[in-house]
């Protein structure tokens, strides 16, 4: 993509040791310059889908020729895929859903968690 609608920050990936043949390689890409955000920030914002879904929807409307998720392994998982371990939130991502609407979908499962984790706890919550 020569131009990203919204992102003035720009890198290109390089080779190095953990990433020796990274996607985009040697090319000019764009997106937001997270370096300056504290740790606080971080552990405050907890997961922050709206990054991802942002950059998404920027791509599909900007450029929609490119896919923004890479190529499929033989398998048909995406890298995305890898990383949250599901297709789900990729899939949730592509239909349009929200932050608060994919986070909202995971409720059960985190109160089941916690349900289950109690009688282990060593300290209250």
């Amino acid at each position: 993509m020569k131009d990203a609608e919204g992102y003035e920050y720009t890198f290109t990936p390089v080779s190095m040791s953990g990433a020796t043949n990274p996607p985009y390689l040697g090319v000019t890409c764009y997106g937001m310059d997270l370096r300056e955000k504290s740790y606080e920030e971080i552990w405050e914002e907890q997961i922050q889908l709206d990054y991802l879904i942002d950059a998404y929807n920027s791509v599909k409307k900007n450029h929609p020729e490119v896919s923004f998720w890479g190529k499929a392994d033989k398998q048909g998982r995406y890298y995305i895929d890898k990383l949250t371990g599901t297709d789900s939130v990729r899939k949730m991502i592509e239909s349009g859903m929200s932050a608060e609407e994919i986070k909202a979908t995971w409720q059960d499962e985190i109160n089941a968690f916690k349900n289950q984790r109690k009688p282990y706890l060593l300290y209250e919550e």
